[in-house]
């Protein structure tokens, strides 16, 4: 009985950490409405993108960006060019 309860009781406690973890890290990274150059290099990838919007503060995190461009189908979509966006901006 305790191993079936932990069977279903463990993967809903991962999955239930993981959104409120995505949650917080698809927020915006601060209320600036500035808007600041940002450039995407072709061929470059969701996860190389990603890293660099949250090396220059665009997003709380490059792994949350990388999996939500997955998660909408978008990887493909992502194209080269250069941006202006602001801190203000959640990842939708």
């Amino acid at each position: 009985m305790k191993k079936v309860l932990l069977f279903f009781i463990i993967p809903i406690l991962i999955f239930t950490i993981g959104l409120y973890w995505f949650s917080l890290n698809s927020k915006p990274v601060s209320d600036e409405t500035k808007l600041r150059d940002f450039l995407v290099i072709k061929g470059s990838s969701a996860s190389q993108v990603g890293n660099k919007l949250n090396k220059e503060g665009f997003v709380r995190s490059g792994f949350a960006f990388k999996l939500y461009v997955q998660i909408t189908g978008n990887t493909k979509k992502i194209q080269a060019g250069e941006y202006r966006l602001s801190p203000s901006l959640s990842l939708s």
